[in-house]
């Protein structure tokens, strides 16, 4: 498994505007008169206004990144369902954390051993012929999920403002960093770079 995100749709005016320029549409609302992207970019923190324009992604990630992902209330989540699918010994390659992988290579593979040892319990059941959804129980966390989410832009910056953090458990900023690359050529340049400055500025740093 590899923990990934890449973006599939975004917000187009239907005589094909920009997100950028929808956002300087949205702004124009408030004062009634026409705004451009300076107005937006000094105005970010009127956020309402960044709610119009929203970005699709297809992720895939381990069961603890997406009970930590779906926290984020004000978006769109469909995910795979192992209620429905099952749960393949591939499902099991799941993300090293780096204080796993800063030990040797003898010990990585030692970590998804172990879980396919879990998921080799889960296996036991469905081969009883035990249905899919009571066999979950059994499935490690580490396993991975795939699924189709959409956040508005202001969602997107709280997400990214909170699990780009270094405090943010490793695997999540990873997703969130990604999310955040992918968005970029389809933000004006500018404004892309004043989010960054304005919410989560460390983004860079590394």
């Amino acid at each position: 498994m590899t923990t990934r995100a890449k973006l599939v749709a975004t917000t187009q005016g239907i005589n094909g505007e920009c997100p950028g320029e929808l956002l300087a549409e949205a702004f124009g609302q408030c004062y009634q008169k026409e705004a451009n992207l300076g107005v937006v970019v000094r105005n970010m923190r009127h956020a309402s206004v960044l709610e119009h324009v929203s970005f699709t992604f297809q992720v895939e990630c381990s069961r603890v990144t997406w009970e930590q992902l779906v926290r984020h209330r004000i978006a769109s989540y469909t995910a795979q369902s192992h209620r429905y699918t099952n749960i393949e010994p591939e499902d099991c390659m799941p993300y090293v954390p780096t204080e796993i992988s800063s030990m040797g290579e003898d010990v990585v593979q030692e970590w998804k051993d172990d879980l396919i040892s879990t998921w080799e319990t889960y296996n036991k059941w469905r081969r009883r012929g035990v249905t899919k959804q009571t066999a979950r129980y059994q499935a490690p966390k580490g396993i991975s999920i795939k699924a189709r989410v959409t956040f508005n832009l202001r969602s997107l910056i709280n997400l990214l403002s909170l699990r780009t953090d270094r405090g943010a458990q490793e695997e999540i900023q990873v997703l969130s960093r990604q999310m955040w690359d992918e968005v970029k050529d389809h933000l004006p340049a500018v404004l892309y770079a004043g989010i960054e400055s304005e919410f989560f500025p460390w983004i860079r740093e590394d």
